[in-house]
């Protein structure tokens, strides 16, 4: 729920709303503060991490970075395995 200063999320465990207010609070400010438990705050950092948000939490700023670079880690792997030709069976 959009108040102006401030976007409540109701269904805080739900990614796609969770990913919902933050692209609105993009929108709206170019850095935001998150507020609420650490398994909420875990998954703002995810989506930061994942989608470029600027969260402006100092407390955040470890996991954010930690989260970006195991992405990049994972991204690298992915694009070094060998592609099969599909079909075939090695």
């Amino acid at each position: 729920m959009d108040k102006g200063r401030e976007i409540d999320i109701h269904d805080w465990r739900n990614k796609d709303c969770v990913l919902a207010a933050l692209q609105l609070a993009a929108q709206k400010w170019s850095g935001f503060q998150i507020n609420g438990n650490d398994d909420y705050k875990a998954l703002c950092v995810k989506l930061a991490a994942e989608h470029g948000f600027k969260i402006s939490n100092p407390e955040l700023q470890a996991n954010i970075e930690s989260e970006r670079q195991r992405m990049r880690a994972v991204q690298k792997t992915t694009a070094q395995q060998p592609t099969r030709e599909p079909g075939l069976v090695r």
